[in-house]
């Protein structure tokens, strides 16, 4: 999805479909969505787990606030303006 919102940015060409296999749409450590809540108690993939990954994959931002989780488009697909996921193509989400 970020691929998608740098070629709206920069006007190139926009793919012409997403298909996204259980996105990760928000990576804030500070919002509790009802996945997360799921999560607390899930088996297969505990909120322990879940935390391990993404702290691997976002690291630690504080010298870096411009990818910070809660702001940055690229990392949090849901932060992203109006503006910019009306441009969208269709989007197919896998989940299970």
């Amino acid at each position: 999805m970020a691929l998608t919102i740098m070629a709206i940015e920069r006007k190139y060409r926009i793919p012409d479909g997403v298909v996204a296999a259980y996105p990760a749409l928000s990576l804030s450590k500070k919002k509790f969505t009802p996945s997360l809540l799921l999560a607390l108690d899930d088996p297969i993939l505990p909120y322990p787990f879940l935390k391990l990954c993404i702290n691997c994959y976002v690291g630690d931002y504080s010298n870096h606030p411009e990818i910070d989780p809660d702001h940055c488009q690229y990392l949090s697909p849901a932060s992203a303006s109006d503006h910019t996921l009306r441009q969208f193509p269709k989007i197919r989400i896998m989940v299970a």
